[in-house]
């Protein structure tokens, strides 16, 4: 389930005031098996922030884990903020920039 943890109007997701709420009802939806959640962390230099938004997803999936033993995963962290999002519990990063390097938009 991505969740909104920034709530930017430029990213998708469920807003986090509804994730439990979301959680419960599509963990009851027939045919679907909710495995865990998913953030993506503004853009920004200011780390305690962003380790508030991390801690808030991490108390979310230990909420999660506590409902369901399907939940395993908590992605959230990208090439500028891994560091952080893995000290707070992450257990997925996606780091194609660190690898791959930037990507070229011009072609």
């Amino acid at each position: 389930i991505q969740i909104n943890i920034g709530e930017e109007e430029s990213k998708g997701g469920y807003a986090y005031e509804t994730a439990k709420e979301t959680f419960e009802r599509l963990s009851k939806t027939e045919g679907l098996c909710v495995k865990g959640f998913m953030a993506m962390l503004p853009e920004s230099d200011d780390e305690e922030l962003l380790r508030q938004l991390t801690r808030k997803m991490r108390r979310l999936f230990d909420w999660a884990k506590t409902q369901s033993k399907d939940v395993e995963y908590l992605s959230m962290g990208m090439s500028g903020d891994y560091r952080i999002a893995v000290e707070m519990g992450s257990t997925m990063v996606r780091i194609g920039t660190t690898i791959f390097g930037a990507r070229n938009y011009s072609k």
